[in-house]
C-alpha cells in the first residue's frame, strides 16, 4: 500500500514537472504574468501601423500584458500631436500583481512597444485606477531615449525583440525615471 502510494506520488509530481516547464523560453515573466514570447507574431503584424488607419487601437493593446483590466482606449489627433490613452480598472485582491516595480515593467514594456508599433504616436498616457491611482505619462522621445538602439529594431525578428526587450526589462535593465509616473 505505502510502494503504491508512493509510485502514484512520483508520477503526479513527475507529470506536473513535466506540464510546467517552459518549453525552450516560449514564456517570459514577469511576477506572475505571462508576456508569451510568442505573441512576437501578431504584434509585429501591426508593424507601422498608425493611429488612424481604421484598425481599433483597443485590438493591439490586448495583446500586450494587462490586457485583461482594460477599460478604454481613446486616441486623439488633435493640435497635430497623435495621443494615446489607456485606461485600466484594477481590483487586484492578492496585490501581487500591482506591485510598484511589477508594474512599472508591464508598463514600460507597453509603452515600447506601443511606440516601436505604432509611428505616429507622440504620447501615450496609462491611466490607473482602482486599488493605486496612477497615471504614467510617455513621450516618444523619453522612451526613445532609454534605448541604445532604434525602437523599430524590436520588430526585425523574434531573437532581437527577446533580447533586446523582453529580458532586459525583466532583469530590470531598462527603468522608467519616477518622473513619468504621476500619482493621482
Amino acid at each position: 500500500m505505502k510502494k503504491q502510494l508512493i509510485i502514484c506520488f512520483l508520477v503526479v509530481v513527475s507529470m506536473c514537472v513535466s506540464g510546467c516547464t517552459n518549453k525552450e523560453g516560449s514564456e517570459a515573466y514577469i511576477t506572475n504574468e505571462i508576456i508569451s514570447y510568442d505573441t512576437y507574431e501578431e504584434l509585429s503584424g501591426y508593424k507601422d501601423y498608425k493611429i488612424g488607419d481604421g484598425i481599433e487601437d483597443v485590438q493591439l493593446i490586448k495583446l500586450l500584458p494587462i490586457e485583461y483590466y482594460i477599460e478604454r482606449v481613446f486616441t486623439s489627433t488633435s493640435g497635430g500631436t497623435y495621443d494615446m490613452k489607456v485606461y485600466y480598472i484594477v481590483d487586484d485582491q492578492e496585490g501581487s500583481l500591482w506591485t510598484d516595480e511589477t508594474i512599472d515593467k508591464k508598463i514600460l514594456f507597453n509603452a515600447t512597444m506601443l511606440f516601436a508599433i505604432i509611428e505616429n504616436v507622440d504620447e501615450i498616457t496609462f491611466n490607473i485606477s482602482g486599488e493605486k491611482e496612477l497615471d504614467y505619462v510617455f513621450k516618444r522621445e523619453y522612451v526613445e531615449g532609454l534605448y541604445p538602439y532604434e525602437l523599430h529594431e524590436l520588430l526585425q525578428d523574434k531573437e532581437v525583440w527577446i533580447d533586446k526587450l523582453i529580458d532586459p526589462i525583466i532583469a530590470g535593465t531598462y527603468v522608467m525615471s519616477e518622473e513619468v509616473k504621476i500619482s493621482q
